[in-house]
């Protein structure tokens, strides 16, 4: 009955240009088996199976695409009309969100669902398993769902409805974009224009449609730009249509003096080429960096970006880009679509998977008063968050908000992850804030000796190995340390001292259950450094490469809780203080001077100035020494920076000039400034500014 069921599931569906979604659950070889008959019979266009294992090999003998869930991203900017989830030995949150995203209106997604929790993946699966039974429950009741079993029996195929209406050649939010698109490259300069919406809405087709018209206005040299080449296909091929007269070669459209062209990032931020505009596509995705760069160089340029994060990296241009786009070109415009293009409205699929994977849930509103209020803190339990909708999706709503990194993969996570702890702040029923953990370390000798010597990396234990790898620290993997993977405060009560208090708690719960120290790792900024120095975590380690989502360096920081933990910790911040002016100086001589700054002084040394250092740093604040004779003063001075330097304008300087090395030039540069005289003339300043406070 499988048969007659996919027959004439499909012509509705494509009549409804709905996506539908087939649940087959039993045995591995049963599932696959079924899986296999369906792709032949199905015969899709641009099918996609996503798994590890695919039935005699990748494509063999089946005419199967497929895909590692680890390559997901590959995925993100195509379409098909069948997507296939091996969901039978493991299961990537993140990675179905993707593949779902992609398939288009009349298609079918299909799941192959295990009888009992996969043991491949995570051993804990079988023990809590409430993501997989959440999962279940949703399935059993959306519509448009069928879940087909070798017991099933026979499924009713979806009901015949008059046909969808034939789709515009533009929705009303694609004439705004559109509009809006024109303007960036016709109106004044610096002007950027930021196309944001969920998976589906066409923003690449706005790309390319904008694009064809602005050469039929008058020829351009238009750049489109993205994290892969695929990822552009859409726009190219929008591009093509509106441009009949272009001829196409690879990754570009001419005719006469007019091109549209793909161009890598690299090779943009490197070559740096003369563009009458720049189209960026997935701008989330190509990392912060990137996107300062690609900003400070073009004054017409777009960005397009899906917020609601398949790829974990959305919400990290509204969190970290869109406050550079209000300092730097106030005069952005931001353009939000919401009506799908790539599937009919009111496509079931998409509100399952809002549903199943949180990924529409908004943080909630609060109640007036509620900032006046003392909250409560609560442990909450997984099996009691997954049965408890309403909290899950407000709980996950605050950890996605403040954190652009939170990613479908995270909801599974909190509620399967055996090592998972989450804390919430409630005032009256409402959740304010949220701590959630992950316990480490605490490895027997035997695994600790196999970790030591690079033999073994279980998943997980990020801090305890980075101790025991990068600090030479191998009590760190005996001990047991929990950190923390996300603290979130609702968006209308921070600097209430909320985060505070529910990291105290945090903190006491942790001692109280034998945790031997608290840490975290985290983007490095300096008013988050502050946060955890408040709570007397401080800086451990710095990374040497940055991030590619956030731009930062990342820093680790830690407090010790137990004697023993007390002791490791010492030993690690001791390390740090000593590595950090070589670090300055060399691997992150472009971290940002104030951050730099705030981590000096959080490993100032005590000691204070020797008598005839002071009195050299005296006449050189006066203007009586030269810089270059009164280097030794100097960085003694930069050494034992007290925290009450941060208060000091222009302290920056001093990591950036005496630490860090750059020139007069690279300061004055940064600083604003008119030159040596100018940023000498801030330096002694600080000198003098520095001695006064330590009289």
């Amino acid at each position: 009955h499988l048969d007659t069921w996919l027959s004439e599931a499909s012509r509705a569906a494509k009549r409804r240009r709905h996506r539908l979604t087939l649940i087959i659950r039993g045995e591995s070889d049963w599932c696959r088996a079924q899986a296999v008959q369906l792709w032949r019979q199905w015969a899709p266009s641009a099918g996609l199976w996503l798994g590890e294992t695919v039935p005699g090999g990748p494509g063999a003998n089946h005419g199967i695409r497929s895909l590692a869930p680890a390559a997901f991203r590959q995925a993100l900017g195509g379409e098909h009309d069948l997507s296939l989830v091996d969901a039978l030995d493991s299961f990537s949150a993140n990675a179905f969100a993707a593949l779902s995203g992609s398939l288009i209106g009349g298609g079918l997604l299909v799941v192959l669902w295990p009888d009992h929790a996969p043991d491949a993946e995570h051993a804990h699966d079988a023990e809590r398993g409430a993501f997989r039974r959440r999962c279940e429950r949703l399935w059993a009741t959306g519509a448009d769902t069928w879940i087909y079993t070798p017991d099933s029996p026979a499924l009713s195929p979806p009901g015949a409805e008059p046909a969808a209406p034939a789709i515009q050649v533009l929705t009303g939010d694609q004439r705004e974009a559109m509009s809006a698109v024109l303007s960036a490259a016709q109106g004044h300069r610096n002007r950027p224009v930021a196309l944001v919406a969920d998976r589906g809405r066409g923003k690449s087709a706005v790309l390319g449609m904008a694009a064809a018209h602005l050469q039929q206005l008058r020829p351009r040299r238009i750049l489109v730009t993205a994290p892969r080449v695929d990822a552009v296909a859409s726009v190219f091929r929008h591009a093509a249509l509106g441009w009949p007269d272009a001829r196409h070669s690879r990754l570009r459209l001419h005719h006469g003096a007019g091109e549209i062209a793909f161009i890598a990032v690299d090779a943009l931020l490197r070559e740096q080429p003369a563009a009458d505009l720049l189209l960026i596509d997935e701008a989330a995705a190509m990392g912060m960096p990137n996107l300062h760069g690609l900003l400070r160089r073009y004054p017409r340029i777009v960005f397009a970006t899906t917020v609601h994060g398949y790829e974990g990296s959305g919400r990290g241009f509204d969190v970290r880009f869109t406050p550079v786009l209000d300092q730097q070109t106030p005069g952005w415009r931001r353009v939000v679509m919401r009506e799908p293009v790539r599937w009919a409205d009111r496509d079931p699929l998409e509100a399952m998977l809002g549903a199943l994977l949180v990924l529409d849930a908004e943080p909630p509103l609060l109640d007036v008063g509620a900032g006046a209020a003392t909250p409560r803190i609560e442990r909450v339990d997984a099996a009691a968050l997954a049965d408890n909708e309403p909290l899950l999706r407000q709980v996950f709503a605050l950890l996605a908000e403040a954190h652009y990194q939170t990613t479908p993969d995270d909801l599974r996570l909190v509620l399967d992850d055996p090592a998972a702890r989450l804390w919430v702040s409630v005032v009256g029923e409402q959740p304010v804030a949220v701590c959630l953990t992950l316990d480490e370390g605490g490895f027997d000798a035997a695994t600790a000796a196999a970790i030591w010597q690079a033999e073994r990396r279980p998943r997980g234990h990020l801090l305890a190995q980075s101790l025991a790898v990068h600090g030479g620290l191998r009590g760190s993997l005996q001990l047991k340390g929990r950190r923390v993977l996300r603290i979130a405060v609702h968006r209308d009560l921070r600097r209430h001292r909320i985060g505070k208090a529910l990291l105290a708690a945090v903190v006491e719960a942790s001692r109280e259950a034998g945790i031997d120290y608290l840490g975290s790792s985290f983007a490095g900024a300096e008013d988050v450094l502050a946060f955890w120095a408040q709570s007397a975590l401080l800086p451990a380690r710095l990374g040497v490469h940055r991030d590619g989502s956030s731009g930062q360096y990342s820093v680790q920081v830690l407090r010790g809780l137990s004697t023993a933990g007390e002791r490791l910790v010492a030993e690690a911040l001791a390390a740090f203080a000593e590595s950090l002016p070589l670090l300055l100086a060399d691997a992150v001589r472009d971290l940002e001077p104030a951050l730099a700054l705030r981590l000096l002084t959080g490993t100032a040394i005590a000691a204070p100035l020797a008598a005839r250092s002071r009195e050299i740093l005296a006449l050189y604040a006066n203007g009586q020494r030269q810089f270059e004779a009164c280097l030794a003063p100097l960085h003694q001075l930069v050494r034992r920076l007290p925290g009450a330097a941060l208060t000091v304008p222009d302290a920056p300087l001093l990591s950036a000039r005496l630490v860090q090395r750059w020139s007069w030039a690279q300061c004055a540069q940064y600083f604003d400034g008119r030159g040596r005289r100018d940023i000498e003339q801030r330096i002694r300043a600080v000198v003098q500014s520095l001695l006064q406070q330590s009289a």
